[in-house]
């Protein structure tokens, strides 16, 4: 997802890649190329087929993100769409305009079109699964977002360790119940003492 938005909101769209990619790997009718593979692309100019190819995929997920922060309450643009790569045929498309708050639906409902367009059934619990919330803080969520732009849970503990716990520091600090950066955190800690950065217990 390219962002549209100001230069300083970059990881907002990164943030939006890794989680929409997220909950599309969860579902079970779905085989989802990784966030890391997929960052390769950013910005490029290799075509539809070119990038297919590459990964091996026969549809691409695409769009563009604008965070505009200035509104009250502060809004967020989303664009996807969903392309059969063999014949560069736009499958569907959308334009969802809401409230930074509603970002999780979001992000669920693009999921379910996806798989709604691409006539993949969803299991039992599926759906509600798509539609869990991971925080209600917004400014948690964002500072989430802001460490999985570092390298999400594959990041290299030497360049981006401290910087991914300070900021999931301060999101646990406005809502200790995310999970996920719980895990990054132990990803980073785990990467920290695999690479013998510091091997120090705790």
């Amino acid at each position: 997802f390219d962002n549209l938005g100001s230069v300083e909101d970059e990881y907002f769209a990164d943030g939006m890649t890794a989680e929409i990619i997220g909950k599309l790997s969860c579902v079970s009718g779905l085989g989802v190329i990784s966030r890391q593979s997929v960052m390769g692309y950013k910005k490029t100019t290799k075509s539809t087929a070119q990038i297919g190819k590459e990964l091996g995929v026969e549809y691409l997920l695409e769009g563009t993100v604008r965070h505009d922060r200035n509104t009250d309450p502060p809004t967020v643009r989303i664009s996807p769409e969903l392309i059969r790569v063999k014949d560069n045929v736009h499958l569907w498309a959308d334009q969802l305009d809401l409230p930074l708050a509603s970002i999780f639906h979001a992000q669920a409902q693009i999921a379910l079109n996806i798989a709604t367009a691409l006539d993949v059934r969803l299991v039992k619990g599926e759906p509600a699964w798509l539609e869990r919330i991971p925080t209600q803080s917004t400014e948690a969520y964002k500072l989430l977002l802001r460490a999985y732009q570092l390298g999400g849970p594959t990041a290299d503990a030497v360049a981006f360790g401290d910087s991914m716990l300070a900021l999931t520091d301060q999101a646990l600090a406005l809502d200790s119940s995310i999970v996920v950066a719980w895990a990054l955190q132990a990803c980073v800690h785990a990467r920290t003492y695999h690479f013998s950065v510091d091997r120090k217990p705790e």
